[in-house]
């Protein structure tokens, strides 16, 4: 019986560090998430324009941006977007947005519309 105790026990052993080293191997394989993030201003004021509209075409994601102008994205792989900014009076902003590993902190400087009246 001491035997197969002893059997048991060690192929146990073995599953669990396997268990440990495939989880391991999994979580590398995985890319890091990364925040884009920025502030959103009027480039004649440069002051900060709050509830501007910003988007990540593709990507089924957007947000608005605060009080003092600025917005988050959380949980983006590094690459590429085209980022989109709109809000009333003025001129929609759309760039392509280049993000690190690091993450990428931008600014969406929004002209005036000509033709908006408030």
């Amino acid at each position: 019986m001491t035997f197969n105790k002893k059997i048991l026990f060690t192929a146990l052993i073995l599953i669990i560090g396997m268990t440990l080293v495939a989880n391991e191997a999994i979580a590398q394989d995985q890319p890091e998430e990364v925040t884009l993030s920025g502030q959103v201003i009027d480039v004649t004021t440069q002051q900060p324009l709050e509830g501007v509209q910003v988007m990540l075409d593709g990507e089924d994601m957007d947000t608005t941006t605060d009080t003092d102008g600025n917005f988050s994205f959380e949980g983006l792989s590094a690459g590429t977007y085209t980022v989109m900014a709109q809000t009333d009076g003025y001129q929609a902003w759309e760039s392509s947005v280049m993000v690190s590993e690091d993450g990428e902190t931008i600014t969406i400087e929004m002209e005036p519309s000509e033709y908006y009246e408030e």
